[in-house]
């Protein structure tokens, strides 16, 4: 009774706010004639827009040849502003009026030269796209609208030179291999740093061995729609990624989203659908030819050995002997292992975003949804995307940012993906599994009528033990590895303009990670009851929180038009703190029993934690001289507690110049080039380890 009494009075509340809102605002249409203060001529074609209290356009008309207008307006409380090429801005309020005439006064400027420049600016916030004279590929999103990418990582796959993006497996979220310049250590870490909006963002990067062919386990590359980007930037050499110290050792991609402008709120809807199909595989032997091959590899190793009984020629499982009626159905099917497995895979994404904005604030709100099929049976990713922004000026010299982002990732994978490699090595995966089974074999038990039961057929046979060979369609089928993920990011900054030469901006983010994963293999699977992998279950969970402040002081001093000069100072923390918990138990009493709760065998429980810690200070100058010639020196130093107290800090110099050859008198002829430059560039660059505590002796 209480809970709908509360059900009722809130929706009281917002129906009683609804009318009273509903009440404040109260349209109304104006009329009247636009003309000139000095002549008392008519106006036509002049604008008439009204403006609510933060300034955005609401409505809007034009004046007609006479210099009547009419103008229904959704509020009168707002303001009215009226503006025409020639003539001062007129802005006045409502009231009561219906009919408002309006005198526009002419305005003249004695102009001798105009200079209109518009420069790029890069994804750090500060420096000008043109005067970059270090190694920086740039992507422009707008480029991609028509290209039918789900993720980043296809977005930038073979789109930007010197960085290379493989796939290690087909599997939804099964991983990637990022190379920017090449491989640089052949057993430390060699992932890219990613920087989202100017701070780094912790991708699922820890675990991965790049060294290594292995298949791992970290999914997308961020957590952002590719339709909410708006550039990407790739920091190549050692002179461009010095700013972030040695976690940006293999190259730094940094993303920008996209955020709110001043409009009336547009709204966009985006939906890709693909579908992903695997090539042929390779020819395989049909039941009758695999039985003749094993009857001639037994007949070749020993000829006098064809009519011993415990000859495997003999055996009835590639006899295809009808009196043996218990074998014989299950043992002279034709089943194409391969295809068995796979299937064509969709793929579909929504993407919904809305964005507008006035004079003072401007918001940008997103949702996304991405739904994927592996071609392997049992393989899913379905992610959803939410994320807003806020840019809100509390004056002309003091602006604050927002950014809030949300994904949760639901992933199925096949048993055998992220397991250990002493109960699933390379060749006993699924996809190995269906190469190397026997084609003779049923998917399912079949009765003396030749009629497949609801029973998967498990079993020993010529090849092995059932956990050897065992049934990958059941093995996929009945085997179960789910893990969530939810991530989560707050972003709030602060800019000053101290002075007009000065800048002050101060970013503070906190990001989560939680994630959970489920494994459970029932004994139907591998058609054992009694081995250790018998109905084993597997509950693993992280959590991981980090804090990440950056303080920047942006200095630009005035000189004359052939001068330029900036200085740069920056200040960072960060500080991760991670939690880890496992627990592995068997011989559950039932296959519904997926949990490792209960009276079962514990095979292991595992608890791991783990905090680190870094600061880093980076300062630079800037100096350009004629629009031509640019000069950039500047180092980082940086502590981290991943180093043991005597090597933990460290120093990563950078230089560059660059020489704009297009600005040259010599140049000037020459229509076809817009900018040519000439650039070199030096950095210093560390590496420091994915793992924590390593400088302890075991």
């Amino acid at each position: 009774m209480i809970k709908k009494i509360i059900q009722l009075t809130g929706l009281l509340i917002c129906f009683l706010s609804f009318f009273s809102h509903a009440a404040a605002q109260k349209s109304a249409i104006i009329k009247g004639r636009i003309t000139d203060q000095t002549t008392n001529e008519y106006l036509p074609y002049v604008n008439i827009v009204e403006m609510d209290a933060n300034g955005r356009f609401v409505s809007g008309t034009t004046s007609d040849d006479n210099g009547n207008y009419i103008l229904q307006v959704k509020d009168v409380n707002d303001s009215i502003q009226v503006s025409f090429i020639g003539y001062k801005k007129s802005v006045f309020t409502i009231g009561n009026r219906t009919t408002i005439n309006v005198t526009l006064e002419q305005e003249s400027k004695n102009i001798e030269e105009v200079r209109i420049s518009a420069s790029k600016i890069s994804n750090d916030g500060y420096t000008n796209v043109r005067d970059r004279a270090t190694a920086v590929s740039r992507l422009e999103t707008i480029e991609m609208k028509s290209v039918m990418s789900t993720t980043v990582e296809d977005m930038l796959q073979g789109r930007m030179g010197n960085v290379d993006i493989t796939f290690v497996s087909g599997d939804p979220g099964a991983g990637l291999n990022i190379r920017i310049r090449g491989t640089a250590s052949l057993n430390a870490n060699n992932n890219p740093l990613i920087v989202v909006n100017g701070i780094p963002y912790a991708s699922d990067f820890e675990n991965f061995d790049f060294a290594g062919a292995d298949v791992q386990k970290f999914g997308n590359l961020i957590d952002v729609s590719p339709e909410d980007i708006e550039s990407i930037e790739v920091l190549k050499d050692g002179a461009s990624t010095a700013v972030w110290g040695s976690a940006a050792s293999n190259g730094v991609i940094m993303i920008k989203t996209k955020r709110g402008v001043k409009s009336k709120p547009m709204f966009e809807y985006t939906f890709k659908n693909t579908l992903a199909k695997e090539p042929e595989p390779i020819p395989m032997l049909d039941n009758g030819e695999y039985a003749r091959l094993i009857r001639d590899a037994v007949y070749n190793y020993n000829i006098n050995s064809m009519n011993s009984s415990t000859n495997p020629a003999n055996f009835n499982q590639i006899n295809f002997e009808p009196t043996d009626q218990y074998n014989y159905y299950d043992f002279i099917q034709n089943t194409n292992w391969v295809k068995e497995i796979t299937r064509v895979a969709n793929t579909m994404q929504h993407d919904f975003s809305v964005r507008g904005g006035g004079d003072k604030s401007r918001y940008n709100l997103s949702v996304g949804y991405f739904d994927e099929e592996g071609t392997v049976i049992g393989n899913r990713l379905k992610k959803l995307n939410l994320r807003s922004s806020l840019d809100y000026d509390l004056s002309t010299k003091l602006q604050f940012r927002s950014d809030i982002m949300y994904t949760r990732y639901d992933e199925d994978a096949t048993y055998d993906r992220d397991d250990w490699a002493e109960f699933f090595p390379n060749n006993k995966k699924i996809r190995a599994i269906a190469y190397r089974k026997m084609p003779n074999l049923t998917i399912y038990e079949r009765d003396t009528n030749n009629i497949p039961t609801n029973q998967y057929f498990n079993g020993a046979t010529l090849q092995g033990s059932s956990t050897d060979v065992y049934n990958p369609v059941a093995f996929a089928n009945l085997g179960v590895n789910n893990k969530i993920k939810d991530n989560a990011r707050a972003l709030f900054s602060i800019k000053y303009n101290l002075l007009p030469v000065l800048i002050i901006n101060a970013t503070v983010t906190l990001d989560i990670f939680d994630s959970k994963q489920s494994k459970f293999l029932p004994a139907e699977a591998i058609g054992l009851y009694n081995s250790y992998l018998t109905n084993r279950a597997v509950n693993a969970f992280n959590k991981k929180s980090s804090v990440f402040s950056k303080t920047q002081i942006i200095y630009n001093p005035k000189l004359n038009d052939n001068h330029d000069l900036g200085f740069i100072g920056q200040f960072d923390t960060e500080e991760t703190l991670e939690r880890g918990l496992e627990v592995q138990t068997n011989f559950s009493s039932s296959r519904y029993m997926q949990q490792p709760v209960g009276e079962k065998s514990i095979n292991s429980m595992n608890a791991d934690f783990s905090k680190y810690r870094a600061l880093g200070l980076f300062l630079s100058a800037n100096y350009k001289y004629k629009d031509k010639y640019i000069f950039m020196v500047g180092a980082k130093g940086e502590g981290t507690s991943k180093f043991s107290a005597e090597s933990r800090w460290g120093i990563f110099p950078t230089a560059s110049v660059a020489w704009r050859i297009s600005g040259e008198p010599f140049m000037q002829d020459v229509k076809f080039v817009n900018d040519l430059r000439l650039r070199s560039s030096w950095g210093r660059s560390g590496n420091q380890p994915d793992g924590k505590y390593l400088y302890f002796n075991k």
